[in-house]
């Protein structure tokens, strides 16, 4: 079947902010050889619609804390080149669902109609990789309780992936 992606002209990668867990940039990391400060950023959360169990929050200017989405620079993608994804087969849980967002809806707005309709035949992709938002999701609770500084955060959330992966390998 044919790749949906490869019939647009990859609008969602221009516009959106794309979010990624602390595995999206630790497998990206590993495979590229980037380091995670040159593609990931914690970008201010001041988007309406995001998960509050995924905002990382930082004490680093007084009591109230700024809260932050790890993502991808973006505006285009970083990766992003010549119109097509340069780390496709390990690209982000994020990207690698679109146009379905965690639950399994479809929120194609700026994909074309052949696209829609190869991705509603294709269904969502990386079932396999669900249970990472769960584990991000507590990774991001523990930092927060801890309340601390923007600086440490990165380290701290790529330290506990690696643990949780080494935990939960069979």
């Amino acid at each position: 079947m044919v790749n949906p992606c490869s019939l647009c002209d990859a609008t969602c990668c221009k516009n959106y902010l794309i979010t990624v867990t602390s595995f999206d940039v630790d497998r990206i990391a590993r495979r590229t050889g980037k380091k995670p400060d040159e593609f990931a950023h914690f970008y201010p959360a001041r988007i309406l619609n995001y998960d509050w169990d995924t905002v990382l929050q930082f004490f680093d200017t007084g009591p109230l804390p700024d809260y932050c989405l790890l993502a991808l620079k973006s505006w285009p993608c970083f990766f992003l080149e010549k119109n097509k994804c340069s780390i496709h087969t390990l690209s982000p849980l994020i990207c690698k669902r679109y146009p379905f967002d965690l639950s399994g809806n479809l929120i194609a707005r700026h994909c074309g109609v052949a696209s829609k309709a190869i991705f509603i035949l294709k269904g969502p992709d990386a079932r396999d990789r669900l249970k990472e938002i769960d584990a991000y999701k507590a990774i991001v609770k523990e930092w927060n309780e801890l309340k601390g500084k923007k600086e440490d955060c990165m380290e701290f959330i790529l330290k506990r992936s690696a643990d949780f992966k080494e935990h939960a390998a069979p």
